[in-house]
């Protein structure tokens, strides 16, 4: 059984021990059959038969030039490319939590993955998980929580709302546990997510067999997580300033290619300058560009995915230089003196000083140039269009060149002096392709339905579910509004307290871009390597975009069960690099999503729903329609003479006749005929079947239906069926009778097989 959910504790009875289960691969392929064959049982008809045309988008590799991390340390769970331990089976400071409980991504994979902008975990916790698992964030605009040191307030003093326990160490069998052996998380008053609670003594409460949560036993003594966190964004750009910006001219960090490779990452280049005796000399070296990362903005496949209201770029650029050094040449010269004709020495000479440098990082899009300043690095290009994104930087460096001929010939001495200057371009007008986005082109409908058997909530989402198109985040529905804090005569402040979210397949997952730099100087080069620990000079992030299962949420009493029909499109999967947790496989999208709910839609009142793209911005929402979907049975009959299948659709509680609707009749080959007024069907089958299955579909909720009516099904048989089930256990005895015979002749063949081989000698 597993001790805790995506969202809030599970029912687990008060002295239930908990075993941890981290299925291997062949029980998560076994897990997710079962879970399709479930989703594919309970499928509402909401389809209206339409097909997406919008095709498949060709996917390309983007990070597997990025090194694999294996050092350790609290931001090695921001490098989703480091190297993961297969089991904890050889770590036992590693805490073994189920899959479930933190967070899992896909039914494919045996590994989960951990959501870390939702949920905080000690310095110590994200250490252990890191080696375990890789990281992800459920939207662009949302922030890492990484902490980086760790602080604790009392119990008492936390304004606690919830209790989470998401897992042990190792099981425990005691019906009081423990927060040394296990893992558990508060929800606190006013922030979002769960934090770590440590020393504390807890169960499980129930009443009258019902779950109500995880009591605290020891208040006074128990403590809540009060650490200290990581701006992601502006960590990595506090790496780019410190590592590759605020450095000397004579010093060049250029990173390293990948793992044990010491050669460079990106392409290097130079320039030189001419002299009046040499014909050039070098002066830039080393020199090179990149965009980092992009905030807010990801990369799948050959493109940035990128917020169209702003994005901040992060580029990274270097080089370094050398002053010329000081040339000189001689030759032997004449001259006369008297009756003489005297030699002597001509010395040409050249003399370099640098007098200025200055350096420009631009970026191209839409025919628009955005130029850093004093040697800044981050370039904001606000409403970024679609497109080509071009890449300069440029080097100028101004050397003062002194020149000329000091000679012992009377006359030929000689001095000049000129200003030269060597230039480094890097120019690429198309490195990059973005995509701005948002999701405003959907259209999103919302459907309530009640009937007989079970309420359902659907979200139809019609349109190109691209990532370029319209990069859908969540779609979200509250309920039931009541007063949280009430004023001397009205209540100031109110708010929802049911819920139901759904989550787009999109996850973003950072890696580390390299695990070491180099330090290039005029005759030195020096590998340093970088550090995936908070105390010391750590990695430059970027983050890459990839897609995992539909993901649910809900609070309170809104409980559901996720179901996903009516698939919309597919895209297929990219290669994030092999040490990856990988989703296994294409997305999945789907046109409709929704589940089941254990609370009736009758008493959802207060009714919001809302919707954001994966960077925060509203998606506005459609119509919301409220569908009651009546009961039906099919009464049928079947003429053996005729082969005749009559039969009527009708309303299972009133009798009333349902007509108009399609009936399929599948007996040997599928049959469609419709009801008449009075609900009534006839069809013709072959007369060589033994069943028929007669059943009614249900109405599409997209349809405009005075009534909607429920699926339903029913068998007829024929007089074969008798026949058939005499005759299958004398063919069963046959069969038998003769595998058996056959058995024992193979047994008779195997040991005069084994005595021939003994005496044959």
């Amino acid at each position: 059984m597993f001790c805790s959910q995506l969202s809030g504790p599970t029912t687990v009875p008060s002295g239930t021990s908990c075993t941890m289960f981290l299925p291997n691969k062949r029980t998560s392929a076994v897990i997710g059959l079962a879970l399709l064959l479930v989703i594919g049982s309970g499928a509402i008809l909401i389809s209206d038969g339409q097909e997406s045309d919008y095709g498949e988008y060709p996917p390309i590799e983007t990070a597997t030039q990025n090194p694999p991390v294996d050092d350790v340390g609290t931001y090695r769970i921001l490098a989703s490319n480091d190297i993961d331990v297969n089991s904890t089976g050889n770590n036992d400071d590693i805490f073994s939590v189920t899959s479930q409980s933190v967070d899992l991504r896909t039914y494919k994979v045996d590994r989960p993955l951990l959501r870390l902008d939702e949920r905080t975990y000690t310095v110590d916790q994200t250490t252990e998980f890191a080696q375990l698992t890789d990281g992800f964030r459920e939207a662009l605009y949302t922030e890492y929580q990484v902490t980086t040191d760790d602080t604790w307030i009392s119990y008492d003093e936390a304004e606690v709302t919830d209790l989470v326990h998401i897992g042990q160490s190792r099981p425990v069998n005691e019906s009081i546990m423990t927060g040394d052996d296990n893992l558990l998380f508060a929800e606190i008053e006013g922030r979002g997510g769960t934090i770590p609670v440590r020393n504390a003594e807890f169960i499980y409460e129930k009443e009258g067999g019902t779950f109500q949560g995880v009591t605290v036993l020891n208040p006074s003594n128990a403590e809540v997580y009060e650490g200290e966190f990581t701006d992601y964004t502006e960590l990595n750009q506090d790496v780019v300033r410190s590592t590759f910006i605020n450095t000397s001219n004579d010093l060049s960090i250029v990173p390293a290619a990948g793992y044990g490779n010491n050669s460079a990452r990106y392409d290097v280049q130079g320039a030189t300058a001419e002299g009046y005796w040499q014909d050039e000399v070098e002066v830039v070296h080393d020199h090179y560009a990149d965009v980092a990362r992009m905030d807010e903005g990801a990369l799948y496949d050959d493109y940035w995915l990128v917020n169209p209201d702003q994005v901040n770029i992060t580029t990274v650029f270097d080089y370094r230089t050398t002053t010329p050094e000081d040339y000189s040449s001689s030759e032997q010269c004449s001259y006369v003196s008297g009756d003489e004709t005297l030699t002597g020495t001509d010395t040409k000479y050249e003399e370099w000083e640098i007098i200025e440098s200055s350096s420009v990082m631009s970026l191209q899009n839409d025919n628009e140039y955005y130029v850093t300043e004093n040697d800044q690095n981050i370039l904001t290009i606000d409403n970024p269009q679609s497109g080509r994104l071009g890449l300069y930087s440029d080097v100028l460096i101004g050397l003062e060149l002194t020149y000329g001929v000091d000679s012992t010939c009377p006359g030929n001495s000689w001095e000049k002096t000129k200003k030269v200057s060597a230039a480094s371009a890097f120019h690429d007008p198309s490195y990059y392709t973005i995509e701005a986005a948002d999701a405003t082109d959907l259209t999103i409908d919302a459907y309530l339905v009640e009937n007989a058997f079970r309420d359902e909530i659907y979200f139809d989402i019609i349109g190109d579910q691209r990532p370029e198109k319209n990069p859908l985040g969540s779609i979200e529905l509250k309920a039931n509004e009541e007063c949280i804090e009430r004023g001397a005569l009205f209540c100031k402040e109110r708010a929802h307290q049911d819920q139901y979210k759904i989550h787009s397949p999109w996850i973003f997952l950072s890696q580390s871009l390299y695990d070491r730099v180099e330090h290039r100087r005029d005759g030195s080069a020096q590998w340093v390597r970088t550090s995936v620990k908070h105390d010391e000079t750590p990695n430059l992030h970027r983050d890459y975009m990839d897609a995992a299962g539909y993901r649910t949420s809900a609070s309170n009493t809104l409980g559901v069960k996720p179901t996903m029909q009516d698939q919309a499109q597919i895209y297929e999967g990219i290669n994030l690099g092999e040490n990856v947790i990988d989703t296994g496989g294409d997305v999945q999208l789907y046109r409709t999503v929704g589940s089941q709910l254990s609370q009736p839609v009758s008493e959802l009142e207060d009714i919001e729903i809302t919707a954001t793209d994966v960077f925060g911005n509203d998606v506005p929402i459609g119509e919301v329609h409220r569908i009651t979907v009546e009961p039906t049975r099919i009464v049928s009959d079947l003429n053996t003479t005729t082969y005749e299948v009559t039969g009527t659709l009708e309303h299972s509680e009133t009798d009333d006749p349902v007509p108009n609707r399609e009936i399929i009749i599948d007996g040997e080959s599928v049959h469609r005929t419709t009801t008449n007024s009075d609900g009534e069907f006839t069809q013709m089958v072959s007369e060589n079947v033994s069943t028929v299955d007669v059943r009614f579909e249900g109405d599409p909720l997209r349809e405009d239906f005075d009534t909607h009516y429920g699926e339903s099904s029913t068998k007829v048989w024929t007089g074969k069926v008798a026949l058939n089930i005499v005759r299958m256990p004398i063919g069963y005895l046959h069969a038998m009778i003769s595998n058996l015979l056959v058995f024992i002749n193979w047994i008779a063949l195997g040991l005069f097989l084994v005595w021939w081989m003994k005496y044959r000698d």
